[in-house]
């Protein structure tokens, strides 16, 4: 299986190591080398990432009632939105309303500034990276300027990036008919984002999100 970084990623990759699914390693600035970074995270609606919890429990409650059910995300004539799901294409009639302020979009975005020389490193923004951003081409360009940041630590860290891919480039292919090597990369399945102090070596995930 054929495994890498995204583009925008590959030039600051560090001491990479490949297992059967993923790819991970410590992240570099391409303009001094460093490894060291002042990290920040995009502020995130808390009513919002509340009700999107909420709409995970609540899926995974369903599924497990209805452990070979596929399921969609639709609206009813009210503009109501609910989870409806299938077996065999049969109808089950149990709906789960969501909350109305639910938005699977939600932005989320990772960044690191070098602490040598201000560089910075997008390390994941879900607009624009992942299989669902790839499959659903939801944003063209990064615009990120009008998200708010805030910082996860005031200590510089040292980045591990992990990067998860449960398909061949020859299934991505076939399964979205997207044939660029370089779709195939930024369209993984999944990312886990770890901090490591260089102080004490400890280690703090702020990050593990599947992207389809």
């Amino acid at each position: 299986m054929k495994i890498n970084f995204p583009l925008r990623l590959q030039k600051n990759m560090k001491d990479e190591k490949i297992t059967k699914n993923s790819i991970k390693s410590i992240i570099k600035c391409d303009c001094c080398e460093s490894d060291t970074f002042l990290v920040y995270k995009n502020s995130i609606d808390k009513e919002k990432e509340k009700n999107q919890e909420n709409e995970k429990k609540e899926i995974e409650k369903f599924l497990k009632k209805h452990p070979i059910l596929s399921y969609v995300i639709a609206s009813d004539k009210e503009g109501r939105t609910y989870l409806r799901g299938t077996f065999f294409d049969i109808p089950v009639t149990k709906k789960i309303y969501l909350p109305e302020t639910f938005d699977g979009n939600q932005r989320i975005i990772v960044k690191a500034k070098c602490v040598c020389c201000n560089n910075e490193v997008v390390l994941y923004d879900s607009f624009l990276d992942g299989y669902d951003a790839i499959i659903e081409n939801v944003l063209k360009e990064n615009t990120n300027e009008d998200c708010g940041f805030e910082a996860i630590s005031d200590i510089p860290q040292k980045i591990n990036v992990q990067i998860y891919n449960y398909e061949t480039f020859e299934e991505f292919k076939e399964n979205t008919e997207l044939k660029n090597i370089e779709d195939y990369y930024n369209g993984y399945g999944a990312i886990k984002i770890t901090l490591i102090n260089p102080q004490n070596n400890r280690r703090n995930i702020i990050l593990n999100e599947e992207t389809r």
